[in-house]
C-alpha cells in the first residue's frame, strides 16, 4: 500500500487539501478488499491548523513521525508564501 501524504499548513487553501483526498479515497471505494492507499494529512506538528476561512484541520502525524511516504502533496494557500512582502 502507497502512502500519500497532504502537508496541511496555516492558512492552506481547504480545496486544495479535500480534493486530492477525495480523488485518491475514491480510487480506494473502487478497490475495497485491497485499497492501493493509506491517505494521511501531515503537519510540522500535531496541534489544530486553521484554513484560509477557518476550517480546522487536525494532522495524524508529523512530518517527523509519519509513516513511509509515496507521493507528498503540498497544497496552495496564502500560508505557502516564502517572503514576507509587507
Amino acid at each position: 500500500m502507497t502512502t500519500v501524504a497532504i502537508l496541511a499548513y496555516r492558512d492552506i487553501q481547504a480545496l486544495d487539501l479535500a480534493g486530492p483526498l477525495g480523488i485518491f479515497g475514491a480510487a480506494n471505494a473502487r478497490r475495497k478488499e485491497i485499497p492501493p492507499y493509506h491517505l494521511a494529512i501531515i503537519g510540522l506538528d500535531r496541534s489544530v491548523i486553521r484554513a484560509e476561512k477557518g476550517l480546522a484541520i487536525i494532522p495524524v502525524c508529523t512530518i517527523g513521525d509519519a509513516p513511509p511516504l509515496g507521493p507528498l502533496i503540498i497544497p496552495g494557500g496564502a500560508g505557502s508564501k516564502c517572503v514576507n512582502s509587507d
